[in-house]
């Protein structure tokens, strides 16, 4: 987000890789987010850890209710690996 000059408060929707319900929630809550911006593609309570698809479940759910130029954050980490985020209007 510093890269791109936004805050929080400039998304619509934000999804975090989600290993469970508990590290996304805090993460976005360490960046500014609030709940319902997260709420939409929060699914690993659901579905569970589906490891490095989490990310695009999570977005594939958010375009299900996201509005056209709706801002999304997608950001996908953990486990070693690495970490992309995309910034999607």
């Amino acid at each position: 987000m510093e890269m791109m000059g936004t805050t929080a408060d400039d998304y619509a929707h934000a999804v975090f890789h989600q290993p469970n319900v508990k590290f996304p929630s805090r993460a976005a809550a360490m960046l500014g987010f609030k709940p319902e911006q997260i709420q939409h593609g929060l699914l690993s309570g659901e579905i569970g850890n589906v490891y490095s698809g989490s990310s695009m479940i999570g977005l594939t759910a958010i375009l299900d209710v996201a509005q056209p130029g709706d801002r999304i954050l997608m950001i996908s980490y953990g486990s070693g690996a690495g970490s992309d985020a995309f910034d999607l209007v």
